[in-house]
């Protein structure tokens, strides 16, 4: 983790670790307050829906899967809008890209632009 902090900044985000049946989220705090916490939901909504770990091997990167990322990235920006500003803005009429710049959260924008995923291997 050090080498990450210090020669290879911006390499490391966050990663959720699967230990036994706990989960454990590891996260960088070197990026922005507004960007740990996206890194955080991400994670956490990998946990949420039960994905698959991709152990590491070697040393070498995990193989990722691309379903399951576009899963937790979508869940993972729902995750960062609260009830009471989404409810202000849904009873104000707000469209979403309007909702998201009066939130500060730019995550809400890319839900306007595409659905939620497919759930990974639903065959839906």
């Amino acid at each position: 983790m050090e080498y990450l902090a210090e020669e290879e900044t911006g390499a490391f985000s966050a990663m959720l670790a699967c230990v036994g049946l706990r989960r454990v989220i590891t996260y960088s705090d070197g990026h922005a307050l507004a960007r740990q916490r996206a890194d955080i939901a991400h994670e956490l909504a990998h946990a949420l829906l039960l994905h698959r770990p991709h152990p590491a091997i070697d040393g070498r990167p995990p193989h990722y899967d691309d379903a399951q990322e576009e899963e937790a990235k979508w869940l993972g920006g729902v995750l960062l809008v609260t009830d009471d500003p989404c409810l202000s803005c849904c009873l104000g009429g707000l469209a979403v890209a309007e909702a998201a710049l009066r939130l500060g959260d730019a995550v809400a924008a890319e839900h306007e632009r595409r659905p939620p995923p497919r759930r990974a291997g639903s065959g839906r």
